[in-house]
Formats: structure tokens, C-alpha cells, sequence
């Protein structure tokens, strides 16, 4: 009886390999027009060096929380969160779940690609998409849409696995259909990107426990300065000039970012969505979303066709 592959196994195989174009189990990333994987990784795992690719990476959080790192600035991901990466741009991820994350990656080769989405979309769109392949962007979905971007990693990964006489041309149709929804349903998302490189270590301490831990009510300037041995004076002074940004600043952002994501992608109510994403007060939640958007936060999720009432795509 065959032994049962354990995910970690690809873990610690992935841990061991520092050359990029190897990480995928005999498939050179760089030479295939479209290829998909899907790996388990530890809590704790953390990708040392800083990589590129020539073909574009579409990487999708399926499970758990990581930090991908994009030309030196992090983005905070968690589940159904997707990160596009332009050709070149250097990248690499760390992950920051207290249970396994899991993550699929489809590389596409967009010289190939475009050929094929000339023949499905429109001349202005085509410029468009290529403005897109070229842009490293994160995404967040609605439920329905997560459903059919998973649809669409599932068909490719199956005509991977199981090939046929037309599977090349079947997977650079799928694979333009797939980057076309990204570009059409993903809403980009409004992240403030802090540079990593020479940044301090406790002031990245400090950041690290503003985006992992933004929903609790008991974060305080006072809180992180006593966990990154610092005082408050002296965290809140070096983490303005460090980042540009001031600690409350950089809170209320973190927040509100995950607070419109929530708007769009759930049907929650605005207070539900305010308590938890750490604010105690909707009414506060509600001025600082103003001051950041230029609109209230119902505003803000009607203007995008969802509605508290009857769900997405149905506001009124």
C-alpha cells in the first residue's frame, strides 16, 4: 500500500531549495507558458532570500496569514487574498499564522498569453490587462467571486495533472479567463506599503503586531512599546520617522483597510464589522472611515453594489 504524502513534506523541501526556479517539483517556473502548485506551509515559515520571476505570479492565500514582500515593501495577506507579481519584481514571503497556511501559486507566461486575450476581450481592454500584468498588486474577492476564481485554479491544475492533446492551448485559454475575472472582480486593495530594508528591528516588531493583531481592543501605543522593550515616547518618535507614518495613523489604517475589505466581501453589519476590526466605538469607526475614504462606510459599501439588506451585488 502506497505511503500517504504528508503536506509538510513539500514544506521542508521548498525550506532546503534556495534556487527559485527549483522550488516547484520538476517544473522550471520560467520555462512553461502556465503551470499551478499548492503547498502547505508551517507557522513559522520564512523564505530568507528575495527571488524574481520572468513569467507573471498569481499567489493565492487559501488558508492562514502570511507577509508577501514585494521590492522591499510587505503586504499583509490572509485567507482568500490574492497577490499579483509583475515579471521581475523581486519577492519573497513569511508567514505568520498560529496554524498551517496553505497557498496555490499560477504562473503564467503573459508572451505567450497575449495572443490568446486578443482574442477574447477588446482592443482598450487588452492595453489594459497589459497595465495589469505589470503592475504587483493585492486583491481581496466577494465569497462568489473567490468561488469562481478557485473554479478556475481547479480546471487548470486538473488539465495540468491529466494533459491531453489540446491541454497547451486549453490552459492558456483558462489561465486568460482566470487573469481577465482577477482584473474585472478583484478589488484592489488600499495597503500602505512600508520598505523593510534597514528597517529597525523593533519598529518592525512594532508593525508586524499592528497588522496581526489590529482587531484587538487592547492594542495601544503603550502595549507595543512594553512588548518591544521601548517607551512610548521613543517608539511612537522613531516609528513616525522611520515609517512617515504615526502609530495611530498606521493603526487606523490597518484597520480601516480590513474594515472595507469586510464592507465589500461580507454582509455583516457596519458595527459588527467596526468591533471587529478593533474599534470600540462605531461611531468613531464611522469618522475615521470618513476621513480616510471621503465617504461613510454604507456609502462606501453601496457605491460598490453591496448591500447590508440583500447582499452583494444587489444594493439599491
Amino acid at each position: 500500500m502506497a505511503r500517504r504524502r504528508d503536506p509538510k513534506e513539500d514544506v521542508e523541501k521548498v525550506r532546503k531549495i534556495g534556487n527559485a526556479a527549483d522550488m516547484l517539483p520538476g517544473a522550471p517556473v520560467d520555462t512553461m507558458d502556465v503551470y499551478t502548485e499548492t503547498l502547505v506551509r508551517t507557522p513559522a515559515f520564512y523564505m530568507p532570500y528575495e527571488h524574481t520571476h520572468s513569467v507573471l505570479e498569481c499567489y493565492y492565500l487559501r488558508q492562514g496569514q502570511c507577509i508577501y514582500i514585494v521590492n522591499g515593501a510587505f503586504v499583509q495577506l490572509k485567507a482568500g487574498d490574492l497577490m499579483i507579481v509583475a515579471p521581475g519584481d523581486l519577492h519573497n514571503t513569511s508567514y505568520n499564522s498560529t496554524q498551517p497556511s496553505v497557498r496555490t501559486t499560477v504562473f503564467a507566461n503573459t508572451d505567450k498569453l497575449s495572443p490568446v486575450l486578443k482574442t477574447l476581450v477588446s482592443e482598450s481592454d487588452f492595453h489594459d490587462l497589459e497595465t495589469f500584468f505589470h503592475t504587483s498588486q493585492k486583491y481581496v474577492f466577494r465569497e462568489q467571486d473567490r468561488a469562481m476564481l478557485e473554479l478556475f485554479i481547479r480546471q487548470i491544475s486538473e488539465e495540468q495533472t491529466s494533459p491531453g492533446p489540446h491541454s497547451q492551448a486549453r490552459l492558456l485559454m483558462t489561465a486568460g479567463s482566470f487573469l481577465t475575472m482577477i482584473r474585472d472582480r478583484g478589488i484592489p486593495s488600499e495597503d500602505i506599503y512600508i520598505p523593510l530594508k534597514n528597517l529597525e528591528p523593533k519598529i518592525q516588531q512594532a508593525i508586524h503586531m499592528i497588522d496581526t493583531g489590529y482587531a484587538s481592543f487592547d492594542l495601544t501605543l503603550e502595549t507595543i512599546a512594553s512588548a518591544v522593550q521601548l517607551s512610548p515616547a521613543y517608539l511612537s518618535h522613531r516609528f513616525k520617522k522611520v515609517t512617515g507614518h504615526s502609530f495611530k495613523e498606521y493603526l487606523n489604517n490597518v484597520r480601516i483597510r480590513n474594515a472595507a475589505q469586510q464592507l465589500l466581501v461580507t454582509d455583516d453589519s457596519i458595527t459588527k464589522i467596526a468591533l471587529g476590526c478593533g474599534f470600540s466605538s462605531s461611531n468613531y469607526f464611522k469618522d475615521v472611515f470618513r476621513r480616510l475614504h471621503g465617504v461613510s462606510p454604507r456609502a462606501y459599501r453601496s457605491g460598490h453594489g453591496v448591500s447590508e439588506k440583500h447582499g452583494h451585488g444587489l444594493a439599491q
